[in-house]
């Protein structure tokens, strides 16, 4: 980007410069064809330069204000990007493994402590991040509560822990592609990617809403 950056500013640079070449070889020939007096014909060519060159300087402005906001909007998320990444990570790791070891039936009580730690932490980063990650705030509230919910739902008969499990696994993956492209764009998450966050999150609020009862 830094690099398209620097080529339309060459590219407007030499258009200046092309165009003040061409301005004063061509002065005199437009001043006898259209007949106007040498001194006009200096004004107007001294005029549509000094146009050309606040064109050049305010589309240079505009590409370094573009980039200075990339640049900040990575430096906002850097610091959360790598724990955020790790406790999202570990949620669907630790409900994964309770519903493995409810099937053998096994302790799940572990598994669902550190999921409900990294959830919490989850929470906390919601919170730290949400007007520069729009779109994403109710998906990491629900991956935040994932714990609880699969804690409840593994000792009913029947698949809807695992059903649930799969919609916690698209939610996650969602959220973090979404994250990953927003901290490379330097922008926050175009409508469409913070729709489909927002549309797996609300496919997890109906499984919870729908859930069996004991």
């Amino acid at each position: 980007m830094r690099h398209s950056h620097r080529f339309l500013e060459i590219f407007l640079c030499r258009y200046s410069y092309d165009s003040l070449l061409i301005i004063s070889t061509r002065r005199e020939k437009v001043a006898t064809t259209m007949k106007l007096d040498p001194g006009i014909a200096t004004v107007l060519a001294a005029t549509l330069a000094a146009f050309v060159s606040f064109v050049t300087l305010l589309v240079t402005i505009v590409v370094s204000w573009r980039a200075e906001g990339r640049s900040a909007h990575r430096a906002i998320l850097a610091p959360y990007l790598e724990k955020l990444s790790e406790d999202v990570y570990t949620v669907i790791a630790c409900v994964l493994i309770m519903c493995e070891r409810s099937e053998l039936g096994q302790d799940t009580k572990e598994w669902q402590d550190r999921a409900k730690t990294s959830g919490k932490r989850i929470d906390e980063t919601r919170r730290k991040v949400r007007y520069y990650l729009p779109g994403l705030d109710s998906g990491f509230r629900q991956l935040s509560l994932a714990s609880d919910h699969i804690a409840t739902l593994i000792p009913i008969p029947g698949d809807a822990s695992d059903v649930l499990l799969r919609a916690y696994q698209v939610l996650a993956k969602r959220i973090n592609e979404t994250i990953k492209v927003s901290y490379r764009s330097g922008k926050p998450p175009k409508l469409w990617r913070q729709w489909f966050v927002e549309r797996a999150a609300m496919e997890v609020v109906q499984l919870w809403k729908d859930r069996p009862n004991r």
